[in-house]
């Protein structure tokens, strides 16, 4: 008879050991919490690590899940609201996140890091960190994507990228949305799209960006940029403030506005140059919907006022040689 109970009750133990290990209760998920294999089409929702042995093929990181990949392999991680992933290196071994799906929830690719063909949604978040790389990056609406390190060959779709000190973009595409090179980040090669922006603030340095007509190019006071070219149609904003640094062509005509002064700028479709004290600028040409500003002891000369721009002579600034068309806007 004891014997009999002994058999039953390891019979059940044993039962209930395995029951544990196949089923999870409700609000709960059974993943791998230290991946050193490959494991395949887990729900993370707290700690993950994946190691420089481990690969994980298309996991879902959903709220509260982080999963921290390790020199490791992640492929195909879809990361929801409350959901995230760190991705960096360790020792020799890069760690490698590819075709990741941010739908709400947040990826860091820190040093050692490498990034490849992430797609971020509304609202969700990229951190590209020192010494870290993302390659073939999709911004779409609402997404946002922050560069201190290296971006190449990223896609803006409505989105945002946001370049930091030590930050550097290359090649990205502005289809709609938005890029802000802030101080101390660089972006090389840059198609700026209609309905799309490039802003350079001070510090920033943009070099060959290419704006398309309908597309618009500002760059603030301090801000640099160099080599750009600007489509008929496009719209350039800037001033003659210290430090800004710009020169390309419009209309291949050479311009420059550098050392406090400007020449021959195009001033159209919402372009807007304003001319800061003690400054000036020369053979400006100003067309429907562009507008030059002349603040206080600023001069203007040799302005071409076309039908539909305008020129704005504030106190005590001055414009000589104005070549006004009958319905170019003078105000003074």
């Amino acid at each position: 008879m004891n014997r009999i109970s002994r058999y039953y009750f390891h019979r059940s133990v044993l039962s209930l050991l395995i029951s544990t290990m196949i089923y999870a209760p409700p609000g709960m998920t059974a993943f791998t919490s230290n991946v050193i294999g490959v494991v395949n089409d887990e729900t993370v929702d707290s700690s993950q690590r994946v190691d420089e042995r481990g690969t994980t093929n298309n996991t879902h990181i959903i709220n509260h899940g982080n999963q921290e990949v390790y020199g490791g392999i992640s492929n195909g991680s879809i990361i929801d609201t409350g959901g995230h992933q760190e991705v960096s290196g360790h020792g020799s071994y890069q760690g490698q996140a590819n075709n990741t799906v941010i739908n709400g929830g947040s990826q860091t690719i820190s040093e050692g890091g490498v990034s490849t063909g992430t797609i971020i949604n509304d609202k969700g978040t990229m951190s590209v960190l020192m010494n870290a790389k993302a390659d073939a990056t999709r911004i779409d609406n609402g997404g946002v994507m922050d560069v201190a390190g290296s971006a190449t060959n990223t896609i803006i779709n409505g989105g945002t990228q946001n370049i930091y000190n030590h930050g550097i973009a290359t090649g990205t595409n502005i289809n709609s949305g938005t890029q802000n090179i802030k101080s101390g980040g660089k972006a090389d090669t840059t198609n700026i799209s209609s309905g799309s922006k490039q802003v350079v603030e001070k510090g920033g340095t943009a070099t060959g960006s290419n704006i398309r007509a309908g597309g618009t190019l500002i760059v603030d006071t301090g801000g640099i940029a160099h080599g750009v070219y600007l489509d008929t149609g496009s719209a350039l904003v800037a001033n003659t403030g210290a430090g800004t640094d710009i020169d390309g062509y419009q209309r291949s005509s050479h311009f420059t506005i550098t050392g406090g002064r400007a020449e021959h700028v195009v001033l159209e479709n919402t372009g807007e140059l304003t001319v800061v004290a003690q400054t000036s600028a020369v053979d400006t040409i100003v067309d429907a919907g562009g507008k030059m500003i002349v603040h206080e002891e600023a001069v203007a000369y040799t302005t071409r006022l076309n039908n539909g721009g305008t020129l704005d002579v504030r106190e005590k600034g001055s414009a000589t040689g104005i070549q006004q068309s009958s319905q170019g806007a003078l105000v003074a």
